[in-house]
């Protein structure tokens, strides 16, 4: 929840300074934090070094989503918003419930071996996940229009 909170203000803030941009801004600083934190936690060589990465994970795993949906909404037609969302939803749980798993496990057991397999695959999968949710960022980023080539849409109260 507090991972929720600060994302939230800082979405808020960066999006009131620089637009939509803003908060892509934010998602790419979430993503790698997420990326070095899902990416360490495996390959922690005591518990204690697992614990405290594990809770940094805990910490920004949830920023992404709240960072997602500040975006869409942002750039997505009003009349297209439901059927964006459910694809985005359809996505995520088609990698994440889906072939999440079967990755790490064929990773594993193609790439390593030993007891340490299955936390280097997972190491590797949540390394090469956070690149292309950077490369995704990114990409988004360079498309949409700076605030000051953008239409103004403002509402009257």
């Amino acid at each position: 929840p507090l991972g929720l909170w600060v994302v939230g203000y800082l979405i808020d803030y960066s999006a009131a300074r620089r637009g939509v941009r803003g908060a892509v801004v934010v998602g790419l600083v979430a993503t790698a934090l997420v990326g070095v934190a899902a990416s360490a936690a495996p390959l922690a060589p005591t518990l204690r070094m697992f614990w405290m990465g594990f809770a940094s994970l805990m910490l920004v795993s949830g920023t992404v989503f709240p960072i997602n949906a500040a975006v869409t909404a942002s750039i997505t037609p009003a009349q297209s918003m439901g059927s964006i969302s459910g694809l985005q939803f359809f996505a995520i749980g088609l990698v994440a419930a889906g072939l999440g798993p079967t990755i790490v496990a064929a990773l594993g057991q193609a790439l390593f071996s030993g007891q340490r397999a299955l936390a280097d695959a997972l190491s590797l999968t949540s390394c090469i996940y956070s690149v292309i949710g950077l490369a995704a960022l990114g990409r988004v980023y360079q498309t949409i229009d700076r605030p000051q080539d953008a239409p103004r849409n403002t509402v009257e109260a």
